[in-house]
């Protein structure tokens, strides 16, 4: 079920991650705490995008500076 939710809601989720990663410069991210910072706010977008369900945690399995 959460899966489906997920799947529905692809296009929204992808569209708050990628908007807000384009705020975040090449510096800020290249630290631990730019990173944990993106993580923690794409937590928050990606709860409001699947509310009323949650999700519990974010982990970045790649990631790609350019």
């Amino acid at each position: 079920e959460a899966s489906n939710l997920v799947k529905s809601r692809e296009a929204q989720l992808r569209d708050s991650i990628i908007m807000l990663a384009s705020d975040y410069s090449y510096l800020e991210l290249e630290g631990t705490d730019g990173r944990l910072r993106l993580r923690d706010e794409s937590h928050r977008r990606i709860n409001a995008v699947l509310a009323p369900e949650k999700c519990s945690r974010v982990y970045f399995t790649k990631f790609v500076v350019q």
